[in-house]
């Protein structure tokens, strides 16, 4: 019972991680190639010039794609998606880690995983959960033993109680943690 629910969690926080990893990666690649075709075209609409059109068209539209590509830089510079598409890699490869030993463990121990052990893997899931995104920062600058509390009262604990939802396992918890 614990070990299956070790492991959903794991599956659960791995799936949530892998997904915002590939959406921070498409963002911070789609920006950064949007930005510079937008600086390659605003540098080409100031340079051209056709006989019989009026320059200031050229120079409206480069205007416009010039502020365009304004917010697109701050928006790049607030979420920076670079660093979290990082932090999310690294976040789902030590879940894919901690996944690993539960079944070595299990395979380990033909009659299940101790209580002590399991109870070890679940603080795991929640530092390897919580450490990349917050930089080491617990949850809202609590202690990190209260965090760990926290986090088995959205995850049912150890118990296999675990919420009705299976999307709360990480993304309610992790929301909480990102903001802070």
């Amino acid at each position: 019972m614990q070990q299956e629910h070790l492991t959903q969690t794991v599956e659960t926080c791995l799936r949530v991680f892998d997904a915002k990893r590939q959406k921070n990666k498409f963002l911070a690649f789609g920006l950064k190639i949007a930005i510079a075709l937008l600086s390659a075209g605003i540098t080409v609409l100031l340079g051209l010039s056709f006989p019989g059109k009026e320059e200031g068209t050229f120079k409206n539209i480069a205007l416009g794609l010039s502020a365009l590509s304004a917010v697109m830089g701050t928006w790049d510079a607030f979420f920076n998606h670079r660093t979290l598409w990082i932090r999310y890699t690294i976040a789902a490869n030590r879940m894919r880690a901690l996944l690993e030993e539960i079944k070595y463990q299990a395979a380990k121990n033909q009659a299940g995983l101790p209580v002590q052990t399991s109870d070890e893997m679940f603080k795991n899931i929640s530092r390897s959960s919580l450490r990349p995104i917050t930089r080491g920062r617990t949850c809202a600058g609590r202690s990190q033993e209260s965090t760990f509390r926290d986090l088995r009262q959205i995850d049912g604990g150890p118990t296999g109680e675990g919420p009705k939802s299976p999307s709360k396992k990480c993304t309610g918890f992790m929301r909480d943690a990102i903001v802070a």
